[in-house]
């Protein structure tokens, strides 16, 4: 499936799960797609730019990064998360006030870096890798809970 098959399958089976359904994995991709969507329709508006979405990557860690930008000589990775009302963020995790939690997004994107780092290094290609975390959704807002917060904002 590519990405508007994948969205439109996703977005059929929405109709079949009310909203407080215990399938949260469900609900969640869901909303991944609709971030990711968004993401996708404000980069296309801008032409110039080469970037290839949601691209998986069978490695010695296997991962998966939404958004790969390469551009002036430098690469770019964007992580895309879709939450929405307020979230407390901690070390390892993130929060929301109705009490889910969530592995860190930061970790994640930390992770694709250097995993994507190393199969750069195997290829020969010595470009400096960005990283981007991107909430798509408007009502999302962030309260930072641990130290060094400036390292993530």
């Amino acid at each position: 499936m590519n990405f508007n098959s994948d969205f439109l399958y996703y977005n059929a089976l929405q109709s079949r799960f009310e909203a407080n359904n215990s399938n949260y994995e469900i609900i969640n991709k869901i909303h991944g797609y609709e971030g990711e969507r968004i993401v996708d329709n404000h980069l296309k508006l801008h032409g110039d730019i080469v970037y290839k979405h949601n691209l998986e990557f069978i490695a010695t860690n296997p991962f998966q990064i939404d958004f790969l930008i390469v551009h002036n000589n430098q690469i770019s990775i964007l992580e895309v998360k879709h939450y929405y009302g307020d979230f407390e963020f901690f070390d390892q995790y993130i929060q929301s006030t109705h009490h889910n939690r969530y592995p860190s997004p930061f970790i994640q994107l930390k992770k694709g870096k250097i995993n994507l780092q190393q199969i750069l290094l195997e290829l020969d290609i010595n470009l400096p890798i960005n990283e981007y975390l991107i909430f798509s959704n408007s009502t999302f807002t962030a309260n930072l809970q641990f130290q060094n917060a400036h390292k993530y904002f």
